[in-house]
């Protein structure tokens, strides 16, 4: 008979969560890993490639070129998300984490990302015949790939120092005394959050916010706008604790 896991075990179990997660998505993610893991027998890799299947479908709402579209495209990027933060859950909690796993849910994630940019490109050209959109979206989707290579960068970093950490934020913070900031990061970590808006939130202003509200340039520029500040702000503060470190 398997341990019956609860919403606390749930919630031990997270990764650092991002604001977007947390507000809007891991309340119904939370119970339907409690679901999966208390009532079938369901693997993580098994929810990352059906969970894929919204990705196309999302692709072909945000191509259709009208409003209902973009708003079916939305609903269906959100459902994706949902079995995203699901399927890390559920293989943390049950310990079924592998190497095709690890290998299939950042895959995926990109090839999301790039199969809907296209897809929103397409279906703001179609509509309007407006080519300042599809830049704006090929900007973004350069942006969206540079905070990955940052992070990353930054990982290979901290472990060839020999400090692992979570994105760099637990690094980050250790180097902070005091101030308003280093108080921010100790509240954030308390809680298991984020301290600042990451890949996830753009994606959300990107392919949930604007398309919603008819708005996909404007939030685009948003995005490419948070996204330069927030590339600048990581390597900053990146290069700031190293040489703290080192002094």
């Amino acid at each position: 008979m398997r341990d019956h896991i609860t919403l606390a075990d749930i919630e031990l179990k997270l990764q650092r969560k991002s604001w977007w997660a947390m507000l809007f998505v891991l309340p119904f993610a939370r119970r339907l890993s409690l679901f999966i893991i208390n009532r079938t027998n369901i693997t993580p890799n098994t929810i990352t490639l059906g969970a894929f299947i919204f990705v196309p479908l999302a692709a072909l709402g945000y191509g259709h070129g009208s409003y209902y579209g973009l708003i079916f495209g939305a609903i269906f990027f959100e459902i994706n998300y949902l079995f995203d933060c699901v399927d890390g859950t559920v293989a943390r909690v049950k310990k079924l984490g592998s190497t095709l796993g690890a290998y299939l849910d950042p895959m995926l994630d990109r090839w999301r990302i790039v199969i809907l940019t296209l897809a929103v490109a397409y279906g703001q050209y179609k509509a309007s015949g407006d080519l300042q959109v599809v830049y704006l979206l090929f900007l973004y989707l350069g942006m969206n790939n540079l905070i990955l290579f940052t992070r990353s960068a930054q990982e290979k970093a901290l472990s060839s120092m020999e400090r692992g950490s979570n994105m760099g934020v637990d690094f980050a913070r250790s180097t902070l005394n005091n101030g308003l900031l280093a108080w921010w990061f100790r509240k954030t970590e308390d809680r298991n959050i984020m301290p600042y808006y990451h890949d996830i939130e753009l994606d959300a202003l990107v392919f949930v916010v604007g398309p919603l509200m008819n708005m996909v340039a404007p939030f685009l520029i948003v995005a490419n706008v948070l996204a330069v500040l927030l590339i600048i702000v990581l390597n900053i503060m990146f290069l700031l604790s190293l040489r703290r470190i080192k002094g």
